[in-house]
């Protein structure tokens, strides 16, 4: 069972949170159940002119992606209030894009801290950002002034560089830089009496955080490999991450859950194991020092598992039921999986179009003797999709002989784009390559949520065995799909 790292998904799973490090069920309450008993919230006041709108990002108590949305469709100017329910200081969040006219992208991100019984008095400034500054400097985590948490990516200067090593280097010289300025800036406002111990330590925090996702990014490659330069730096930070994930100051945060996750998969690789096996992901995760997350990442392990059936899930589904019985997580844990498109049927009624002109059901296609079928979704833009096309075509031979069928399905705007993308792959396309037409609205893209590609669906006749496979690259592709089909 292969787990993909959390920060490739573009969706975040619903995940609960652990008081204590020790899994005993009468220690564990949710902080979401917590606050709504103890009446906890922040409040958020946002003035808006006429048909202004702002929507603020946040996790709420499970780790759920949330969004306040903040609306006016009047004439005059109103306030608006929303409230977050949570008994820990919770991070709101907004991302601008601004578009240079080189066709340069500008990336300003704003970031405040709300905590139990603030109240925020939010508006938007004339340039149409957050407007922060009636905001003690204490809760104000990012805004446009602080470049280092923007989404540096390319070598200072516009240095030109040949390879991922030299962008690497560039990077972390850089970024490095901006780490040290940001702790500067953090350790002046503590030293100038404008923020408290607490405030500075959340701070501290959410620096770090944001400093250890960036560099998780660069060290998985999200086919099972890893980018060995970042290795060593990791490493080396292992115990210092492990202290801020144990620290009674970690809040609710944007890069929480991406840390938590490459922190775990971190361990594996340095013991060298397979860091993409959901299995071996669990039974590190429960060895670790995770703090109050704990049992809240153990759930994202079971929830975002491309395969919930077989005996190596099985046994940790029980593992965990056992140690959160009669606890709110055991609860969400089977609202979660009851919602799962898994064992579902498949709506394929959408029409789809091959190389010769002919349309054909999606339905119609999977009426053949074949009971098996990996439903691979890409597009010509999409580079990482056509990586994995040869080696998707080196696995033919071996998924004819288990009876398994792969249809391509191209998600490209423009049928041209994928006539010319399919051209440039005939070697590696099998015959059953088609375009599905107007994609956004297909009745298949909005069940299975694909909201990112490559994606690999995994049938039988139509009944959905795993919405959201692990890629060909990654380790027991073949291995995990005969699996499926053994134990179907």
């Amino acid at each position: 069972m292969n787990l993909k790292p959390i920060f490739y998904q573009i969706l975040l799973s619903v995940i609960c949170i652990q008081l204590f490090a020790a899994f005993r069920p009468d220690q564990h309450k949710s902080i979401h159940s917590q606050a709504t008993e103890n009446g906890s919230k922040a409040t958020i006041l946002f003035r808006l002119k006429a048909h202004e709108q702002f929507r603020l990002e946040y996790m709420n108590a499970f780790l759920e992606a949330k969004q306040l949305k903040f609306i006016n469709p009047g004439e005059k100017d109103t306030v608006i209030i929303r409230n977050v329910t949570t008994n820990i200081p919770v991070a709101l969040t907004m991302t601008f894009f601004e578009f240079g006219k080189d066709k340069s992208t500008k990336e300003r991100k704003f970031s405040v801290l709300a905590s139990p019984g603030d109240t925020l008095n939010l508006s938007l400034t004339s340039q149409g950002f957050l407007n922060t500054e009636r905001l003690k400097k204490r809760i104000v985590l990012s805004n446009d002034s602080i470049s280092y948490y923007t989404n540096y990516t390319t070598a200072p200067g516009g240095k030109a560089v040949s390879s991922k090593n030299e962008l690497w280097e560039s990077f972390y010289t850089e970024f490095n830089r901006k780490f040290r300025e940001e702790t500067d800036r953090i350790n002046g406002l503590l030293a100038n009496f404008q923020i408290d111990s607490s405030a500075f330590e959340q701070l501290t925090i959410n620096c770090k955080l944001h400093y250890y996702k960036r560099l998780f990014n660069w060290l998985y490659e999200g086919n099972g490999q890893y980018f060995e330069p970042a290795l060593p730096v990791l490493s080396k930070l292992s115990e210092d991450i492990e202290h801020v994930l144990n620290s009674p100051h970690l809040f609710l945060a944007e890069d929480l859950l991406s840390v938590i996750d490459g922190y775990v998969r971190l361990k594996i690789i340095n013991k060298g194991g397979d860091y993409v096996n959901g299995i071996t992901i669990y039974k590190e995760a429960s060895a670790a020092n995770l703090g109050r997350f704990k049992s809240s990442y153990l759930l994202i392990c079971l929830t975002h598992s491309p395969v919930k059936k077989g005996n190596g899930f099985n046994e940790i589904m029980k593992d965990y039921r056992r140690k959160m019985a009669n606890t709110s997580y055991s609860i969400h844990l089977d609202n979660i999986m009851r919602n799962m498109l898994d064992g579902k049927q498949l709506i394929a009624n959408d029409m789809l179009i091959g190389l010769n002109g002919k349309k054909v059901s999606l339905n119609n296609l999977l009426k053949s003797k074949k009971q098996f079928y990996i439903l691979d979704f890409w597009a010509s833009w999409c580079s990482p999709c056509r990586a994995q096309l040869p080696v998707m075509d080196s696995l033919r031979s071996a998924l004819r002989k288990n009876a398994v069928e792969v249809i391509s399905i191209n998600l490209d705007q423009k049928e041209v784009s994928w006539k010319t993308a399919s051209l440039a792959e005939k070697k590696h396309l099998g015959i059953n390559n088609y375009h599905l037409n107007a994609a956004t609205k297909s009745a298949i893209v909005r069940q299975l949520n694909i909201s990112s590609i490559p994606r690999y669906v995994i049938l039988d006749n139509l009944k959905i065995i795993s919405s959201n496979f692990y890629q060909p690259t990654e380790p027991g592709f073949v291995d995990e799909l005969k699996d499926l089909i053994r134990t179907r």
